[in-house]
């Protein structure tokens, strides 16, 4: 039995009311019904971070280190993204290389993080990762739960379970051709 696919979610809000660590436990329900998904919640609450180009954060470098692909669940804030979270990502390059990732963003507007995300994609070409299908965009999220924070909308639901099926098939993809190219050096 292959070795489970190391799939980090990384929390990118920090602020007290935070909707986006909903849709990260929405994204970390779906990745655990996968038996061969090892799923990882990563808050960036939980690293002290100050700006320094030579920093590296020994915790974070392992998780990024030992992933084999990332969900990213961030929110949109005044059309961009968390400014700690940009920075948490800054403090890894080498490590993101040709692994995978989703992007998923949450707004309390019609639009999702859409703008967020369209300001992060160049970031995430310039670390060399690679990014799986369409994104998820999670529009007046305060509507989209309940207050124990279960999703209300099935479509919505269908549609991350498809695109977390997506990351999962890119990531298996991607590993073969990495064993392929071992095995032909």
């Amino acid at each position: 039995m292959p070795t489970p696919l190391n799939i980090p979610i990384i929390l990118g809000a920090s602020r007290p009311e935070r909707q986006s660590a909903k849709v990260a436990a929405l994204l970390q329900s779906i990745l655990e019904k996968n038996p061969n998904v090892s799923p990882v919640s990563v808050d960036v609450r939980d690293f002290e971070i100050e700006y320094d180009e030579k920093q590296q954060i020994p915790e974070f470098h392992a998780i990024t280190t030992a992933a084999d692909a990332f969900v990213l669940v961030f929110p949109e804030y005044n059309h961009g993204f968390p400014g700690k979270f940009k920075t948490l990502l800054d403090t890894e390059f080498a490590t993101y290389k040709h692994k995978p990732v989703l992007v998923a963003s949450v707004s309390s507007g019609q639009f999702g993080g859409v703008r967020a995300v369209e300001s992060l994609l160049p970031i995430l070409s310039n670390f060399g990762m690679i990014v799986s299908g369409k994104n998820l965009h999670f529009p007046f999220v305060k509507e989209l739960f309940d207050d124990a924070g279960q999703l209300k909308d099935e479509k919505v639901l269908e549609r991350a379970e498809r695109m977390v099926d997506e990351l999962i098939e890119l990531t298996q993809i991607i590993q073969v051709g990495k064993e392929g190219v071992k095995t032909a050096e």
